[in-house]
């Protein structure tokens, strides 16, 4: 008599087919049954298809949080430190399903093992990896940088659209992003430490730059980046300048063909500082404290809508219809 068919006894590609409707977490746990289970999935890799990855770390814990397209099948994953060890809470889907202590394994040791393991399984290309660092007293940036760097381990770099990496060093950033896929990355975002306002330039040197589309720096000296955005779609900073960068701005962003939108926040100035002087007169007044301007260059058929608001430069770039009518647009070649 035939015995019944098993998983372990069916042909490759039906468990193949089959994994294709597994969330990740069942995976991982089938990945802990037998042997032969744990062989299968190693060589096959079925495909996790998280679609965000959150990663933040404080001074004694970690939180990985795995983000499906339906959010039902996320999972979220607490590493905390312990007397002997670690502590590790896992919620999928907004329930907690499993708390378990394990002695002898360091929180942040334990968190590589499974984010390595997640890294192997996702083959789809993820729509966003944020990456906060919040603790004085272990990088995880340089963790997973020495984890993805490890000559023994099979580890490609991480594929993602949408980059953000918060609380980072100029230095720290640029390692970090030396791990993600240059060709694509498309937007990425960087926060970094307000009281250093450190310059960013070692960025121009990665391969990242040139293919990306978005950029937002927050807390970085740009003025060696300035005339390296032009190639862009989006850009957004939050810094200091001088009144030659503001000035310098101004003509790199109405000369541009890439650009699309720029914000600048100056940190540096106040009121008191006439940054309209460099717009001209020819304005428009909007609730009595935005200056309204439109550019439009011989060449061009769009407009540069231009508010200049206390520190925020704000351009954006309409068609004609689109600026408000009471604007008088200002031609230049």
């Amino acid at each position: 008599m035939s015995l019944e068919p098993t998983l372990l006894t069916l042909p490759e590609v039906v468990k193949d087919h089959l994994f294709q409707y597994l969330r990740y977490i069942d995976i991982a746990r089938l990945h802990k049954t037998c042997k032969n289970l744990r062989d299968y999935i190693t060589v096959s890799r079925p495909d996790a298809r998280f679609h965000v990855i959150d990663i933040s770390q404080y001074n004694d814990s970690v939180y990985l949080d795995l983000i499906t397209k339906n959010k039902e099948d996320s999972v979220e994953l607490e590493y905390k430190k312990a007397e002997q060890g670690c502590s590790i809470l896992t919620n999928v889907g907004f329930r907690c399903v499993n708390s378990r202590n394990i002695n002898g394994l360091d929180f942040i040791a334990a968190f590589c093992r499974d984010f390595e393991m997640v890294l192997r399984h996702q083959k789809s290309v993820l729509k966003e990896v944020e990456v906060c660092q919040y603790s004085e007293k272990i990088y995880i940036c340089e963790t997973i940088r020495k984890m993805l760097e490890d000559p023994m381990k099979k580890n490609n770099q991480i594929t993602t659209k949408d980059c953000k990496l918060t609380d980072l060093t100029p230095s720290d950033a640029c390692s970090v992003l030396s791990l993600f896929d240059a060709k694509c990355l498309k937007s990425l975002r960087i926060l970094g430490v307000p009281i250093l306002m450190a310059p960013i330039d070692g960025i121009l040197q990665l391969d990242h730059w040139k293919h990306l589309e978005s950029v937002t720096l927050w807390y970085f000296g740009i003025r060696n980046i300035l005339p390296d955005i032009v190639h862009l779609r989006r850009f957004e900073a939050m810094t200091t300048m001088t009144s030659e960068e503001v000035i310098q701005l101004k003509n790199l962003v109405l000369q541009s063909t890439q650009l699309t939108y720029c914000q600048v926040y100056c940190t540096n100035w106040s009121t008191d500082n006439d940054l309209y002087a460099f717009f001209g007169s020819n304005y428009v007044l909007k609730l009595d404290i935005v200056k309204l301007y439109a550019y439009k260059s011989r060449k061009s058929k769009d407009v540069w809508y231009v508010e200049v608001e206390d520190q925020y430069l704000t351009f954006e770039k309409l068609s004609v219809e689109n600026v408000p009518k009471n604007v008088s647009i200002i031609e230049y070649d």
